[in-house]
């Protein structure tokens, strides 16, 4: 009867050490393939029921650790998915920027010229003058707003993106 017993008992053991490698195998696939890691879907892949899981603290803490390692990863696909679309916008600004300096040079050059030839005596700017410096300002108006419409085409483009990847990722998360 003992010896009934004994065999019974290693045979028990023996179930309980196979369950055990299938579970953490299981694990593995499931982290190498960027699954949803949860409980439920480690037991699932490993044929048996989420109670030999939670019975045993050792498989239920690696499943954790498994858990947070695969969020941790995904947030960093995010942040540097976002910072390399902020990289783009900030490099589109600058190049945009330097433009406009440019051309604000190139105005209060000119306004300066004027009010240096109106001190002088020499003479006052004629009407056409008066045109081509409104005409200057009307311009640097349509650039103003040619610039502001591009940087919210690029700030909507940028979140559009953004938007993207998250979804994605949310959808992967969720299969």
């Amino acid at each position: 009867m003992r010896a009934a017993r004994a065999a019974l008992a290693a045979a028990r053991a023996g179930d309980t050490t196979r369950r055990h490698d299938r579970v953490r195998q299981a694990l593995t696939a499931l982290v190498e393939a960027a699954h949803d890691i949860t409980i439920s879907s480690v037991a699932r892949a490993a044929g048996v029921h989420r109670s030999f899981i939670y019975r045993h603290p050792e498989l239920r803490l690696a499943v954790e650790q498994a858990q947070r390692s695969t969020t941790i990863s995904t947030a960093a696909v995010a942040s540097a998915a976002w910072l390399h679309t902020d990289l783009a916008n900030a490099q589109a600004q600058n190049a945009r920027l330097v433009q406009q300096i440019k051309l604000l040079e190139n105005r209060l050059s000119d306004a300066l010229g004027v009010q240096a030839h109106q001190a002088s005596g020499i003479g006052a700017p004629d009407k056409a003058a008066q045109l081509e410096y409104r005409c200057l300002e009307l311009e640097q108006r349509v650039r103003d707003l040619t610039h502001q419409l591009e940087e919210r085409t690029d700030d909507l483009e940028a979140a559009r993106v953004a938007n993207r990847n998250l979804m994605t990722l949310i959808n992967r998360h969720q299969s």
